[in-house]
């Protein structure tokens, strides 16, 4: 069965490239172009993209602060609390309830 790989001459890979090559010029100019609108392009997405990341952050942080004061209880006071509560527990057996705090 023939082999479905192409072949190739050995003259397109024997000779190595000069700085002098034409090929080799246009190639690097070609490439320095692309790579400095690419380069170009993500300055301007990254620019746009942590401009809205400080804007989201300096609107939301007023918003968590408040929220984390509502939700931090001190566990000392809490504990403080407890302890109170059961010692002035009544010795009739009533029930304490954790939700009074």
């Amino acid at each position: 069965m023939a082999s479905a790989q192409p072949t190739f001459s050995k003259k397109v890979f024997d000779g190595s490239v000069e700085d002098d090559d034409s090929i080799w010029r246009e190639y690097v100019e070609a490439a320095t172009a692309f790579d400095t609108k690419m380069v170009e392009n993500w300055n301007k997405i990254l620019d746009v993209i942590l401009v809205f990341i400080a804007l989201f952050i300096s609107a939301t942080i007023p918003f968590v602060i408040e929220a984390s004061e509502e939700f931090d209880s001190n566990p000392v006071n809490m504990t403080n609390n407890i302890l109170i509560a059961l010692y002035n527990k009544p010795a009739n057996g009533s029930s304490l309830h954790i939700s009074d705090f």
